[in-house]
């Protein structure tokens, strides 16, 4: 190689490093007797090349048959993830059928209970009828048989009457001729006897006569009194009757709205889980893609940030042996900032590839700290208020606890003048403590602290408020029906609807850091929302193994209600750290 291929030959390299941005290479004399060193270094610098880039080579291709191990274990691991959802859906479907049917059966069962419950009453009102009927027919014909008898009495006692003024008159005749025969006064002292002892068996039968007639005086008042304790009986049944049967409407209509909105709630899900089914495919599908494709990506960088090491090292090398030459200092800057660029280049590509994971392990992963079983029969809700641990029973009481022990409460409380009141979830904040009525779809005010006095109440936006947060300046309510999540800012009156990016069903929410942290009891997930350009946008998720009922904020520690499990039977507090 003669010296002019030679300086054509470092023109080029340099052309290439430079990018066209530098000036030229001066032209550098080169004596003829270098020229056989020159090419036995050339010879061994292509060869230290060749070595180095196959072994860039090899390197390459075991770093991409890792990639595509760790990738296809990656995809192993997904398709059994997805079998255990899927087996998992299938169970959940089951016993929401199950619950369904459930249901159903006690509808009838109360429906049955109840047409038994109405023929036994008629039954029991035609048997009242019949014996009413009896009773009145009876005193009838003993009203009739005694006034028979009262009227045969006084017949009888005028006879007797008559007969003693008679025997009276016979007597005075008998006196009268008595002076004149005393032959006939022994047999007129014989019919004075008669007449007396005549007499006084009347006056006997007539006393036997008025003792019986007082008998039936008494039977009459005593079955007249047993008629008037029938009807007041009667009405009394009667009273009751209306009452059980307005009872039992509106637990029948309570109990049908309920089924028609559990049934609703069913087939949303159904939709949901079908619809959340197919995008977690697709979202699956496209997250596979897109791995695959950032995977290639990141092959095609590290080739060509291989290839272009590679250029840069053998230039590198060209122009140390140049400085070995005793060339000039220009000569040996250039050098340096050559290797500069090549170390600037490998740490931008350094950063490229760690910055995905960066952006994906900055996301919140909830640490459970801590599970305490709750001494509750039906708790519904639950809140923090910086001392004490606030529940919400099906029932209407607000039970407090010592968050350092939940064996025992330490107090209870009843909201006064609310009428019919089921709180199904509980937020504090600012001093006060609001509530969900979902008996009357309503918001309770109460006084923090004291959750029996009552501030205030307002109207929910739909008919089965579900989930409440306070963020300290605005209430966030979900309703089951409309399926929409709710916003009421400051002193306003109305809730308005929020939209949201993506469908959810919450059974609890809370405020935590300016975002709205969701139980999402469709997916069983941790949704954590941002609010931008008034749209509550997904900004993560993580799948959580509890079936959360509520949630509440203490410090640095996110608390959960959590319901039974197939390892505990019982209500119990979950303590995160995120």
């Amino acid at each position: 190689m003669n010296p002019e291929d030679l300086q054509r030959e470092l023109d080029g390299l340099w052309a290439k490093v430079g990018a066209g941005s530098s000036p030229e290479l001066p032209r550098i004399p080169i004596d003829a007797s270098a020229i056989d060193d020159l090419k036995l270094d050339s010879l061994t610098l292509l060869k230290r090349q060749q070595r180095q880039k196959e072994q860039s080579w090899s390197d390459l291709l075991e770093a991409k048959e890792r990639s595509l191990e760790a990738c296809r274990a990656r995809l192993e691991s997904l398709e059994a993830e997805t079998v255990r959802l899927s087996r998992r859906l299938e169970r959940e479907e089951g016993i929401v059928v199950g619950e369904v049917l459930e249901a159903r059966a006690k509808l009838e069962a109360g429906m049955k209970g109840l047409e038994s419950e109405r023929a036994k009453f008629e039954e029991e009102r035609r048997s009242l009828d019949a014996i009413l009927e009896a009773t009145r027919q009876r005193l009838a014909a003993e009203s009739f048989r005694a006034l028979k008898i009262q009227e045969e009495a006084h017949r009888r006692e005028s006879q007797y009457l008559l007969d003693l003024k008679e025997a009276q008159v016979r007597a005075e005749r008998v006196d009268e001729a008595r002076s004149g025969a005393e032959a006939e006064a022994g047999k007129l002292s014989g019919s004075l006897k008669e007449a007396k002892n005549a007499l006084e068996k009347t006056l006997a039968e007539l006393l036997l006569e008025r003792q019986v007639r007082e008998e039936i005086e008494k039977e009459r008042a005593a079955a007249l009194k047993k008629v008037a304790d029938l009807e007041t009986h009667f009405k009394e049944l009667s009273l009751i009757w209306e009452e059980e049967r307005t009872q039992w409407r509106e637990l029948w209509d309570r109990e049908r709205s309920t089924w028609e909105g559990q049934r609703k709630e069913v087939e949303s899900w159904e939709t949901s889980l079908r619809r959340e089914r197919e995008s977690w495919q697709a979202e699956l599908q496209a997250q596979e893609s897109k791995h695959v494709a950032f995977v290639s990506q990141i092959n095609t960088s590290l080739r060509e940030s291989s290839e272009t090491s590679a250029r840069l090292a053998s230039v590198v090398g060209v122009l140390d042996r140049i400085g070995a030459l005793d060339l000039p200092g220009k000569r040996a800057d250039i050098g340096r900032r050559a290797r500069k660029g090549l170390a600037a280049a490998l740490g931008l590509g350094l950063v490229l590839a760690i910055f995905p994971l960066w952006r994906h392990f900055s996301r919140p992963r909830l640490k459970a700290l801590s599970v305490e079983a709750v001494t509750l029969e039906n708790p519904t809700g639950m809140t923090f208020d910086g001392s004490k641990l606030w529940f919400s029973q099906w029932g209407g009481d607000l039970v407090s606890f010592d968050p350092k022990d939940l064996r025992a409460p330490s107090s209870r409380s009843a909201a006064k003048g609310l009428g019919s009141y089921h709180p199904t979830a509980l937020a504090s904040g600012s001093g006060v403590l609001w509530s969900v009525d979902s008996a009357q779809a309503r918001v309770i005010k109460h006084r923090g602290g004291k959750p029996e006095e009552v501030l205030g109440s307002l109207r929910a936006p739909g008919p089965a408020p579900a989930a409440l947060a306070y963020d300290g300046s605005s209430l966030w309510l979900y309703d089951a029906a409309t399926q929409a999540i709710y916003r009421q800012k400051g002193s306003a009156e109305e809730f308005l609807p929020v939209p949201a990016e993506t469908e959810l069903v919450p059974a609890a929410m809370a405020f935590v850091d300016g975002r709205l942290w969701v139980f999402d009891s469709r997916s069983k997930e941790l949704v954590i929302l941002e609010l931008k350009e008034d749209k509550l946008r997904v900004w993560s998720k993580s799948a959580l193994s509890e079936s959360v009922l509520a949630v509440a904020v203490a410090g640095k520690e996110i608390w959960a209600l959590a319901g039974p499990n197939m390892e505990r039977p019982g209500n119990a507090l979950v303590k995160y750290l995120p």
